[in-house]
């Protein structure tokens, strides 16, 4: 008689199984919808395996005729399935959102290098106007005759051209 309750003794195997939190169930739900066509395939292999195993056995055992040391595996075994499911799972979710995570910085660095583009387009260009509006206040100074204000424009240029 089996005692149903686990001792230090026990040879079963436990295998830890964790569940996503709630907002994960829609993702989940795509990859369970995979993971049972994949696990179909999987299935078929196991009922050839188990159609050996049950060639070996007569036909008259039944559940209660089953021995312990085979629930055990039959057991273990429906654990491990269990497990390679759901880390199958977390795999197929953690690649999704690796590969979201991976479209926005794509995005965002686009967008970064648009911005600084177009900044540096602008000072440029902001270089250059007042680089020749000194140059015209620097024809205007010269006309008239005036000196100081034909070294202040092209103090003014020279600046300007330095920023270009």
């Amino acid at each position: 008689m089996a005692d149903p309750k686990l001792t230090e003794t026990d040879e079963e195997e436990l295998i830890v199984v964790e569940t996503p939190p709630e907002d994960e169930k829609q993702s989940e739900a795509k990859a369970e919808a995979e993971s049972k066509e994949s696990s179909e395939d999987d299935e078929d292999e196991d009922d050839a395996d188990d159609g050996d195993e049950r060639l070996a056995e007569s036909q008259d055992d039944s559940d209660e005729d089953i021995s312990p040391n085979r629930k055990r595996r039959l057991k273990r075994r429906e654990l491990r399935k269990r497990a390679k499911e759901n880390a199958d799972r977390e795999l197929r979710f953690l690649r999704e959102q690796n590969e979201q995570l991976m479209r926005r910085v794509t995005a965002i660095e686009g967008h970064a290098l648009s911005t600084n583009e177009q900044t540096l387009e602008q000072r440029m260009q902001e270089a250059v106007r007042d680089a020749q509006q000194a140059e015209q206040i620097m024809a205007r100074a010269i006309e008239a005759g005036n000196g100081e204000d034909a070294a202040t424009a092209l103090r003014l240029r020279d600046e300007a051209n330095r920023r270009a």
